[in-house]
């Protein structure tokens, strides 16, 4: 689950397992052959999962229009971005825990080259476990060399949160108070 500031998206991935060809030794005729259908096949080795690719969740077009226009329209976005290009490298709905009705999208970008933020106020969450929701903060930080990010959508409020990826340096500004009085385990 999407449940931290700072968190990464982990989805499964699952392995598809070839059947077995039919075929008979005592010499009589072979049934039919089934339709081809495209396998996958089991690697000879561990995996490299560098070199496979994520299976993505279906998710349904309305949904990424959405998330296209909230990211298009969000002026905090724009300014983390500084007009840097970036790709979608995974996306994935963000639901609460016990239900399948989504809070709203979570993405993970890559930008097409570091960027320097300015010192600013930058939107984050942290996870309430205890009333199953989030809440959101502003965080006074300057990011530098953030290649990568996730960004979480709410459906009803767009951008509700910037987490820069690995990698990336922070520099924590004044005015964070509120992060003393989390909870202990909560916002880490």
């Amino acid at each position: 689950m999407y449940r931290t500031v700072a968190a990464g998206l982990v989805l499964t991935a699952i392995a598809v397992l070839a059947p077995l060809s039919p075929g008979h030794s005592d010499g009589a005729p072979a049934p039919a052959p089934l339709p081809t259908a495209e396998v996958a096949q089991l690697p000879s080795g561990p995996p490299d999962r560098k070199q496979q690719p994520i299976p993505q969740p279906h998710i349904a077009t309305s949904a990424l229009e959405r998330a296209d226009s909230q990211m298009a329209s969000s002026q905090v976005l724009k300014a983390f971005l500084e007009g840097v290009p970036y790709k979608i490298k995974n996306q994935g709905p963000w639901t609460r825990e016990g239900s399948m009705t989504p809070i709203g999208l979570v993405r993970e970008i890559t930008l097409a080259e570091p960027i320097d933020t300015d010192m600013a106020r930058w939107p984050v969450i942290v996870w309430k476990s205890a009333e199953n929701t989030y809440q959101r903060y502003d965080y006074n930080a300057q990011y530098s060399n953030v290649t990568s990010a996730v960004i979480y959508l709410d459906n009803d409020l767009g951008v509700v949160s910037i987490a820069p990826g690995d990698g990336a340096t922070v520099r924590e500004g004044p005015g964070n108070s509120w992060i003393r009085s989390l909870p202990k385990g909560e916002g880490e």
